[in-house]
């Protein structure tokens, strides 16, 4: 691996993370349906510890896009759905859990998308926001960190299919 330095220690996410889930706790409590949906495959572990922590019923589901091109650092803005929604989520409160927001195209893909399912609310959980690099605005309801534009890799997110193994969040110098 190139030289690189961690950005957010493991001990951080997790005690983040379960603030989050405090807080998502807070919002839906009386919610007769949620349900969480993963964005494949950044996501999984943190949505996997999101739902370890949250002590309210909930559902899961996942999607997947790309709008990375292998090798590529920068994201394309052409977003294609290369899983679809794998839930039925009419009438749901639907809480969609990203590892990282970074243009927004690919959340404004995932809420059109979602939007054609009829839910009954969606909000964004986010573990990371890179708000300089926002092309296309969109929501985020609950985020762990936001950070500078560094090309990040660990806790799921890759570079080339590599680094997700990892248990921090690092980035190249």
């Amino acid at each position: 691996m190139q030289s690189h330095k961690t950005l957010i220690p493991e001990s951080h996410l997790k005690t983040r993370i379960r603030e989050m889930a405090r807080d998502i706790e807070a919002t839906y409590r009386n919610s007769h349906d949620l349900v969480l949906v993963c964005v494949l495959q950044g996501a999984k572990p943190f949505f996997e510890q999101l739902s370890a922590e949250l002590s309210i019923p909930h559902r899961m589901a996942s999607i997947q896009v790309s709008s990375y091109g292998v090798g590529t650092y920068l994201s394309t803005g052409d977003v294609a759905v290369t899983q679809p929604l794998d839930a039925d989520v009419n009438g749901s409160d639907v809480l969609i859990v990203e590892d990282i927001i970074d243009t927004g195209h690919s959340m404004h893909t995932i809420l059109n998308l979602l939007a054609d399912e009829r839910p009954n609310s969606v909000s964004v959980c986010a573990l990371l926001s890179k708000p300089s690099r926002r092309v296309v605005s969109v929501p985020v309801d609950f985020l762990g960190f936001s950070i500078e534009d560094h090309f990040v890799f660990g806790y799921g997110i890759d570079v080339d299919q590599k680094y997700r193994e990892l248990s921090y969040i690092g980035y190249f110098e």
